[in-house]
């Protein structure tokens, strides 16, 4: 783990990479040559608005409309690494604590790198590459949470440290740290995440901006965590301004085996408790060749645009104690979170293309047609599988 020191020299030293020559630099060289200073000065707003250009390019077409939110933070949350906590005997989580202006995020990873930071302060950088749809650790995709929020303090081990953008900004304050003193200890291992929600600017548009996260994590299910590969627990807490409580909402997931996971879900709300508990047999598909997405831009790197084409495709029945199938429940369409029930008796995940309010896929997506194909050759891997089990063989 870094020292306070070192961690502070981090900061500092990435914060100033864009600042390109500072106030006394540029003093001193206005004394010694004024030509030399303006050429400088004009060449220095050059290279900030080039810098800006593709941070705010970058965000426009990772993020589109903003809709995946919270599966960015899920997902980022899931790409850490939980050695500390494994040794623990504690299990991956990630909890979102909802304030009536802050969000905040806390993941019982490892903590920051200094490799960490330096992605989060790319532009376009990851410290890993991952499959379209699972945009990246701790770099790329951790710039959607200016969607929600106009400024994010980040707490990790020794590092202290905060983000500031507001609609109308160059969008270098998305990728310029800024140092700040720790004003707790916290909990190691752990990192606390502060989105403090936009206030300011046009009030029907942060309006907009705050329902959509809200509605975000409300239509969070525990099946979500079928299709994440670390986390095995979610907490939602819904905290009112006098700093009680009002909701909490825990899910979790334990692996049964080859094929096999229970899910429990638990609400507490007004003294009243409520668990439901559901197994699943889940089967995966990976699909290839894939035509690129009518409504996202083709990424830059050949790489990623390889990966573009690529997707997995999840199935997953629902169980019940019996391990018996269950077959009188519609089951969700999910393209990492839920988009809309179907009449199928078991959840299809995969990345779909779908329309700008996630109700449903786009039908006329030539992504979405190639992907019923690979669909259905999940189903028939699964029914492999289920002739294989003697319960499901039965039924």
């Amino acid at each position: 783990m870094a020292t306070p020191k070192e961690a502070r020299e981090v900061v500092d030293e990435l914060n100033s990479n864009y600042c390109f020559a500072d106030e006394d630099m540029m003093n001193k060289l206005r004394n010694l040559d004024p030509k030399g200073y303006l050429k400088m000065k004009k060449r220095q707003a050059a290279q900030r608005t080039l810098a800006a250009r593709a941070v705010k390019t970058l965000a426009k077409e990772i993020y589109g409309d903003g809709v995946r939110f919270i599966f960015e933070l899920l997902q980022n949350a899931d790409d850490n690494k939980f050695a500390k906590a494994a040794k623990r005997n504690e299990p991956p989580f990630i909890r979102f604590q909802i304030w009536p202006q802050k969000i905040v995020v806390e993941c019982n990873e490892d903590g920051f790198t200094k490799a960490d930071l330096s992605a989060l302060c790319d532009i376009g950088q990851s410290t890993k590459t991952t499959r379209y749809g699972y945009i990246g650790a701790k770099g790329i995709g951790f710039k959607s949470v200016f969607i929600a929020a106009s400024r994010v303090h980040v707490h990790s081990g020794n590092f202290s440290f905060q983000f500031c953008y507001r609609d109308g900004d160059d969008g270098l304050g998305m990728v310029r740290p800024i140092w700040t003193d720790p004003t707790e200890t916290i909990f190691d291992p752990m990192t606390r995440m502060t989105l403090w929600l936009h206030a300011d600017g046009n009030a029907k548009q942060t309006a907009g901006y705050n329902a959509m996260v809200m509605k975000q994590l409300e239509d969070l299910d525990a099946a979500c965590l079928i299709f994440l590969k670390k986390l095995q627990k979610i907490s939602i807490e819904y905290c009112s301004k006098e700093g009680y409580t009002k909701k909490v909402t825990h899910f979790s997931k334990k692996n049964l085996g080859a094929n096999r996971v229970a899910l429990v879900a638990v609400t507490q709300e007004g003294g009243r408790t409520s668990q439901r508990d559901r197994i699943y047999h889940i089967t995966r598909q990976e699909a290839t060749d894939l035509p690129y997405s009518s409504n996202r831009e083709i990424m830059s790197s050949s790489e990623n645009r390889d990966l573009q084409r690529t997707a997995d495709v999840i199935l997953a029945f629902p169980l019940s104690k019996e391990r018996k199938p269950i077959t009188d429940e519609p089951q969700h369409l999910v393209a990492f979170l839920p988009i809309r029930r179907m009449n199928y008796k078991f959840l299809i995940h995969s990345d779909f293309d779908t329309n700008v309010s996630r109700e449903d896929i786009l039908v006329d997506s030539e992504r979405n047609r190639s992907l019923l194909d690979w669909i259905a050759r999940a189903f028939t891997r699964a029914a492999l599988q289920f002739s294989e089990d003697k319960i499901m063989a039965r039924e």
